[in-house]
């Protein structure tokens, strides 16, 4: 019989690994949906410990920093 469930830390792992390295397959509308549904899994579950941008995404030695990237570029704790 099929397995019916998955880890939540799996699914965090996938969602990490698009948002940060996927290329045209995903653009950042895309992966802005990947987020928000993996935020919704991970604060239902009481696993959400928030995120950060994935390095090069902001230039963080402007003041306020200036986005290089997109903001989709993000990877959950």
């Amino acid at each position: 019989m099929p397995r019916k469930t998955i880890p939540v830390a799996r699914v965090k792992e996938i969602a990490n690994n698009i948002l940060a390295n996927s290329t045209e397959d995903y653009p950042p509308e895309s992966r802005l949906a990947i987020a928000g549904m993996l935020e919704i899994v991970l604060m239902e579950t009481g696993n959400y410990h928030g995120y950060g941008y994935v390095p090069g995404v902001y230039d963080f030695d402007q003041d306020p920093p200036e986005l290089i990237g997109d903001e989709s570029r993000r990877k959950y704790h």
